[in-house]
């Protein structure tokens, strides 16, 4: 039950004062076991899924991800050629960032 009441107050993940219209797919999930992390796996992911997107004409892909201890994540989709779009506060009281990439 927390789980659900968790999805459900997260299902806008926006920012009040950022203009967002919603024109981009959403990858809601991605992740590669740690044993796999580094050998490129989840740039394949990611590049497959673009290539998907782009074939049904798709020009933008969205994430979100956690803003605190998440370093090596935020730097893996930065160096993927994903921007900051905004910051926002996902329930409860979860700070996240949405990146946004032009594909």
């Amino acid at each position: 039950p927390k789980a659900l009441i968790r999805l459900v107050r997260n299902l806008t993940k926006t920012n009040s004062r950022v203009l967002d219209k919603g024109e981009y797919a959403e990858l809601y999930s991605i992740a590669v076991k740690r044993e796999g992390q580094g050998r490129g796996l989840g740039k394949r992911l990611l590049l497959t899924i673009e290539e998907m997107l782009k074939a049904d004409n798709i020009n933008q892909l969205s994430l979100t991800t956690d803003y605190y201890g998440n370093e090596s994540t935020i730097a893996f989709y930065k160096s993927m050629n994903f921007n900051v779009l905004y910051e926002f506060i996902a329930y409860p009281k979860r700070r996240m960032y949405r990146f946004i990439k032009k594909i």
